[in-house]
């Protein structure tokens, strides 16, 4: 199964996703089996590319019933490793920070942000949304002693790369930043990259011109 994971393309790994998502709420409906034609209306591909991912996987369907969900999750589940909760740490307690702790502490139990920092030291010692938040003074020892996979990056573009640079010095494998800012990760490390202001922009513009 590890070796299924290293070679994932990021675009399957974010249709992988879309199918988790999908499934889940069509079981919560009482659904047990689901057809490929469903999840390729769902995530918005062809079946052919439906049944190119499901030769990825080891769940097996019938052309009577479909995949069964409980099957189809538990191996997405394995191959996502989205069964196992992964650490995440958020470096920016403002606005959009606070933001994002109330919606991931709600809405994703497979990834838990365990900690917040902000240069804001009124702010130091405060929780928001279950969360702690401590002064960038104690980033690295708390990244020492955590050891936390993820690091969000919601600060000022002008402190982004410093950031960047301080979670991968501390261990951290993969950052998502929404800071308006290009951000060259450190070797090793894996950066998402959300850039709020350009959709708006991208989104006006074509808004605009239709």
């Amino acid at each position: 199964m590890n070796g299924r994971k290293t070679n994932l393309p990021s675009r399957t790994v974010e249709r992988f996703f879309l199918y988790s998502r999908f499934l889940k709420a069509k079981r919560e409906r009482g659904a047990e089996y689901v057809f490929s034609h469903e999840l390729s209306l769902a995530v918005g591909i062809s079946p052919e590319q439906v049944r190119q991912d499901m030769r990825r996987l080891n769940v097996r369907g019938t052309p009577q019933k479909g995949y069964l969900i409980d099957a189809f999750l538990a191996d997405l589940n394995e191959c996502l490793g989205s069964a196992v909760t992964a650490k995440a740490v958020l470096i920016g307690a403002g606005n959009l920070g606070r933001a994002l702790l109330s919606h991931f502490t709600l809405a994703w139990p497979s990834l838990k942000i365990i900690a917040a920092f902000d240069r804001d030291r009124k702010l130091a010692g405060s929780v928001i949304a279950s969360c702690r938040i401590y002064n960038m003074t104690q980033l690295a020892s708390v990244l020492k002693k955590e050891k936390p996979l993820v690091g969000i990056i919601a600060v000022p573009p002008d402190d982004a790369q410093q950031i960047a640079d301080e979670l991968a010095a501390g261990g951290v494998k993969g950052l998502l930043n929404f800071a308006p800012a290009a951000i060259k990760p450190a070797r090793g490390v894996y950066l998402e990259q959300i850039d709020l202001l350009m959709a708006l922009e991208k989104t006006a513009f074509f808004a605009r011109n239709i």
